[in-house]
């Protein structure tokens, strides 16, 4: 081996001896980084989320003035460089997520009596199902009888029967089959024609109300609805309106033909009209909740609607710096409101409801302000009494509630201050008088928000679309 190969080799070994130090002294130095650190990422832990605050209240009770007391607790969601080594590049196997981790909860089916432990968090879940699952799909609503069973289908035609009809006549027709499967098939038909024809209402109410008085629709940036918290979109175009009236005409007619050729076939022994007016009233009944949420729609339109009519009024009086920055906070402050209102509102028919129905779980409601104060309260060890914490929950949220209050206040009576180095005081009265508008639609809208959470959370059928109505005229 010559000498230059010899240097080679060995310079090579020295460049190779010096990065294995490196690497050995870059892993050691990691590891006493991060040796004292116990993380908690919530985006592997979903069960986690929110409660950040009662992790880290465990963390210290069980810690805290131990030999352990140094170890510092981190949890968070962002994939820093500073929290690589806790796993945030790789979700870890199922199996870890599964550990037997015992989080204390409520347990909703002790009637709120008694607080107990489970093994798992509630799941997020959406505060009112129905609003989000028929913003853009309706027919989620719409019952479907040709998947029921006999039997079901059977009850519920027979329940929705009026006393006129005579009940055994109807049973032993029913007990036929061949009567039973056109009896199906001609609700079915029914209820299919009653939709296309509430749908074809609801758009002709739409188009009626764009050309009547210009509502068709609108849309803000979502930074300027942000701000000035309000909905940053409305309505729909003058051409999609006209598609869905041609398209439901159609469904009209086409779905009324069908059930004129269902009657045609319809056997001789019994009565089409009886039947046809049972098919009828059970219809009407399954189809409540769809004609609710239809007349919601409308009132939410207009609502919304003026919602960006009073901003756009409010602006165009071309307020001061000063008075846009009262605006925006009074506005967030009533939005804040309203959203504990709804909380409180809810949990208390909740508590009332609960008192009745074991089986209905607080824990199905979205209410994150009155769930994370139920949860704080827990901890606290003078605070054993379910009922307890749950008056103290509703104390705690009524302050909130008044500290959004006296916010308004504040920033109205702030304006008002203005008054004697104003230049234009009329034109300060109009910016006032603009805000206050908009700050009433704001509590009109959530006012007829809350009602209808009420009763598709607690399935209360109190209120028609007429009894809503009226209670907005007079709201």
């Amino acid at each position: 081996m010559s000498a230059a190969a010899v240097d080679l080799l060995q310079s090579t070994q020295n460049v190779t001896q010096r990065n294995i130090n490196n690497m050995e002294a870059t892993i050691k130095q990691k590891n006493d980084k991060f040796k004292n650190n116990l993380f908690i990422h919530v985006t592997h832990e979903a069960r986690l989320k929110g409660l950040a605050r009662e992790i880290h209240m465990i963390h210290d009770s069980h810690f805290k003035n131990t030999d352990y007391g140094e170890i510092r607790l981190v949890v968070g969601f962002r994939n820093n460089p500073n929290i690589e080594f806790e796993l945030s590049r790789k979700r870890p196997l199922s199996s870890v997520l599964k550990d037997p981790l015992r989080k204390i909860t409520i347990d909703p089916s002790v009637h709120f009596q008694k607080l107990s432990t489970t093994q798992e968090l509630p799941k997020k879940t959406i505060s009112n199902p129905m609003d989000m699952a028929t913003s853009s799909n309706p027919t989620l609503l719409l019952p479907n009888y040709s998947k029921l069973s006999d039997s079901k289908f059977t009850q519920m035609l027979l329940t929705s029967m009026s006393n006129t009809i005579n009940q055994d006549a109807i049973i032993e027709l029913l007990n036929q089959k061949e009567i039973l499967l056109f009896i199906r098939e001609f609700t079915q038909l029914v209820n299919k024609f009653n939709y296309s024809k509430l749908q074809h209402e609801q758009w002709s109410y739409y188009y009626n109300l764009g050309m009547t008085e210009g509502i068709w629709n609108r849309r803000v940036s979502k930074k300027m609805a942000e701000a000035n918290s309000m909905c940053y979109t409305y309505g729909r175009s003058k051409n999609l309106i006209k598609q869905r009236l041609a398209k439901y005409k159609r469904q009209c007619d086409k779905n009324q033909e069908a059930i004129n050729q269902c009657m045609k076939q319809a056997p001789l022994i019994i009565d089409i009209q009886n039947i046809t007016t049972m098919i009828n009233d059970l219809i009407n009944k399954d189809q409540y909740e769809l004609r609710l949420e239809l007349e919601k729609r409308k009132t939410m339109l207009r609502l919304d609607a003026e919602e960006h009519k009073l901003a756009q009024h409010f602006y165009l009086l071309t307020p001061r710096q000063t008075e846009i920055n009262s605006a925006k906070v009074i506005w967030k402050a009533i939005n804040e409101q309203q959203n504990i209102i709804h909380e409180i509102a809810i949990f208390k028919k909740w508590l009332q409801v609960h008192t009745q129905a074991s089986s209905f779980s607080l824990q199905h409601i979205q209410l994150p302000n009155i769930y994370h104060m139920v949860t704080s309260l827990f901890f606290q060890a003078e605070t054993s009494s379910a009922d307890h914490i749950a008056q103290k929950t509703i104390a705690r949220a009524e302050e909130i509630e008044q500290y959004y209050t006296n916010l308004v206040i504040i920033e109205k009576n702030k304006l008002q201050s203005t008054r004697s180095q104003h230049k234009n005081v009329q034109q300060l009265d109009e910016i006032i008088n603009a805000i206050l508008q908009r700050q009433n639609n704001m509590q009109q809208r959530r006012s007829y928000e809350l009602q209808g959470k009420l009763i598709n959370i607690f399935k209360q059928n109190a209120f028609t679309p007429v009894d809503l109505e009226h209670t907005m005229q007079h709201d």
